[in-house]
């Protein structure tokens, strides 16, 4: 029988021998005896094992262990960060007892525990010469987000984040500080400002701005003299963009499925509200895009790109997608939206990420 409870103290030792087992790849015995004995060091490289309580349980984290038949066998734990993200730690399980549900187990309590305590994500890292881990935790619905390699590893780390709520929950509970740091975003931005003038004269009728946030987009839209409303999946954000801008129109919805009748738009504005959906829904999102535009109908879609189709990368409020401007463009062309024009921006010398920002405006036929 397996049963995951929070550490104990006098699971120390059994913690010690766990960590100490070798575990990457064929150096991972399944022959190792259950029970295992105590140790009386700590694991090289482990140090927060050491104390467990004070590096996990005393600052807001969790440590876990797993027993099989009474027997500790499995162990892990996540240490809260920024942002509402935590860090997953010290995930072993005895190589005797894998592939008997001991490891899903420990990940399930891990995360019930996270969401309980309000964190919006788990983030953690392994290695590629750790096949079946990654494998692992792909299957529980991590999404890999970056590799890192460094002279005289033999390795490469694989970096891995889960999101424990919706796009629209993460977004309710990063409203107020979205819309702090973005409210005079196009100020400094003169290009995004000449590319959404160019949108605002040659769209002809009334906009909707998908993926609005907390409206300052949509108004600075309204301010060239477009007819134009925002919608967002976020109730939150909404209610900020009402609040902000009272005269405008502002509806929670779908971009996946817009409430607007069939060609009944003059342009659509989808400024990087792609980016949390995952690839394969993607067309599906373009082709409404395309319904609810008129003949001659313009979109102006906004997003990271990448040198990959599709790439995932570790957004702060949720996992996110990079675009091949090409790849994205030939979507647009498969549904039935030619691209007019691009713009491609090089990202700051102080953006951490250093993504190019790129905004294609496409005509529908």
């Amino acid at each position: 029988m397996v049963t995951v409870r929070r550490f104990r103290g006098s699971d120390t030792g059994v913690l010690w021998a766990l960590g100490a087992l070798p575990n990457v790849g064929e150096t991972a015995d399944p022959t190792v005896a259950v029970p295992l004995s105590p140790a009386v060091g700590v694991p090289s490289g482990f140090p927060d094992l050491a104390d467990v309580e004070g590096a996990f349980l005393a600052v807001g984290g969790e440590f876990l262990v797993v027993e099989l038949d009474g027997h500790l066998v499995g162990m892990g734990g996540f240490r809260p960060g920024g942002d509402g993200r935590a860090e997953v730690l010290r995930v072993r399980v005895h190589p005797a007892t894998r592939r008997r549900g001991v490891g899903r187990a420990l990940m399930a309590e891990l995360e019930r525990r996270a969401v309980a305590a309000g964190l919006r994500a788990l983030h953690l890292d392994t290695a590629t010469n750790q096949p079946e881990a990654m494998a692992f935790y792909e299957a529980l619905g991590f999404v890999e987000v970056g590799r890192e390699h460094q002279p005289g590893w033999s390795w490469t780390l694989a970096f891995y984040v889960k999101a424990l709520t919706g796009v629209d929950e993460a977004y309710d509970v990063a409203a107020p500080a979205y819309a702090e740091l973005f409210r005079d975003s196009l100020r400094d931005s003169p290009l995004d400002r000449a590319i959404l003038g160019a949108f605002a004269d040659v769209v002809k009728g009334e906009v909707a701005d998908v993926g609005c946030g907390p409206g300052h987009v949509t108004a600075y839209l309204a301010g060239l003299g477009v007819a134009v409303f925002g919608v967002d999946a976020s109730p939150a954000m909404i209610g900020l963009a009402r609040q902000a801008y009272p005269v405008l129109r502002f509806e929670v919805g779908s971009m996946a499925a817009l409430n607007v009748a069939d060609g009944a738009l003059g342009g659509v504005l989808s400024r990087w509200s792609i980016i949390h959906t995952p690839p394969p829904e993607v067309p599906a999102v373009l082709a409404e895009f395309r319904r609810v535009l008129a003949p001659g109908g313009h979109l102006l879609i906004g997003f990271s790109a990448g040198g990959h189709p599709t790439q995932a990368y570790d957004h702060r409020v949720a996992p996110a997608y990079l675009w091949q401007p090409d790849h994205l463009a030939g979507l647009l062309r498969e549904c039935g939206l030619a691209e007019v024009a691009r713009l491609v921006c090089e990202p700051e010398r102080s953006d951490p990420r250093q993504y190019k920002g790129v905004q294609l405006l496409a005509r529908r036929a």
